[in-house]
Formats: structure tokens, sequence, C-alpha cells
């Protein structure tokens, strides 16, 4: 078995601790998308990310009863009772996650309900991961809307955050994300 570029394992060591893919899931994304078909050995990447649940699995035993992805999963539940969608790992980047709210929004059972958006994309996460804390984008539901309607949106997403018992960050203004700086990431899977 050939070792495997550090790019390849923190990959694997981050995507396997976010919760959000199978193995076989991470075997093709590394193997196909983050390095090109055939660069890396397929027995190495398997066995990197056997080892990478392994250690994950291990490690939620330490977890403590509710995480600061507890905390966030309820603030999103309650944003999107307040007719703000809230999404987990939106698209690749921020344009990505716009384009999965507008998707959200043509499929939601009441669109007029729905007054904006509050999110979250696998470059954030990716960042969270690197101890950068977790940026989360938001708006209203039109990009037209002007800031009041903006900063309304950026406001309760901040106060339904902090109700959550997390400590966001934000400078009131819509060219600023929500910053939740000490973020940690600990989701059990």
């Amino acid at each position: 078995m050939s070792s495997l570029p550090n790019e390849a394992t923190d990959s694997i060591n981050w995507m396997t601790r976010s919760g959000f893919f199978t193995a076989a899931d991470l075997c093709d994304i590394i193997t196909e998308e983050v390095f090109e078909p055939g660069e890396l050995d397929a027995s190495a990447v398997i066995a990197a990310i056997d080892k990478a649940f392994a250690a994950w699995r291990s490690e939620q035993a330490a977890y403590p009863e509710v995480t600061d992805y507890n905390r966030l999963a309820n603030a999103f539940k309650a944003l999107n009772a307040d007719g703000i969608i809230a999404m987990h790992k939106a698209g690749l980047t921020q344009s990505h996650g716009y384009s999965d709210f507008r998707e959200a929004l043509s499929e939601h059972a009441t669109p007029d309900s729905v007054r904006g958006y509050c999110f979250y994309h696998s470059q954030d996460l990716e960042r969270a991961f690197q101890g950068h804390g977790l940026y989360l984008a938001f708006g209203p539901k039109r990009q037209d809307d002007d800031q009041t309607v903006w900063s309304s949106v950026g406001q309760a997403a901040v106060a339904t955050l902090t109700d959550a018992g997390l400590n966001p960050t934000w400078d009131g203004t819509p060219n600023q994300r929500i910053h939740l700086a000490d973020f940690r990431w600990q989701r059990r899977g």
C-alpha cells in the first residue's frame, strides 16, 4: 500500500468527521474529484477512509452531550419555522449555496411564507475544521430587497443562533457574513 499525499488524508479526515459522507462517497470524491482518476492508489484511499471512520467513532464518545453542531441544527430548525430557509452544507461555494436556496424555495410548500435564507457551504465547513470558525451566509428571498430587509434576516438569524447557545458575531450589514468564531464541529454519525 502506498502512502497518500497530506492533502488527501486531510480531506478524508475532515470530510469523515463532517458526518455528511459515506465511505463510498468519500472514496469517489477523493479519487475522482479532489484528485484525478488513477492519481491515487485506491487501496490506500480505502484504508485511510476506514482509519478515519474508526477514529471518528472513537472520538464521539468524548463529545459533550450537546455539541455546537446540535445547537446549530436546532437553530436551523427554528429558522426554517420562522420563514428563513436554513441549510447545512449548501453547495461548494456561496453562489452554489444561493442556487441551492433558490431550488429549495421553488420546491417549498408555502413559498410566500419564506422571507430569506441562511446557510454554510462546503468550503465554510472545511475552514471550520481548520480552526477558522463557521461562516454563515444569509439574505432575503429577493436579492434586490433593500438593506432593511437584508438586515432583518441577519438579525433574526443572529438572535436564533444566540438563543440556541451559540456566539455569533456580525457587523449588522449585508456585506459581512455571520461568524461563529468559536464553533467546534462535533457531529455524531
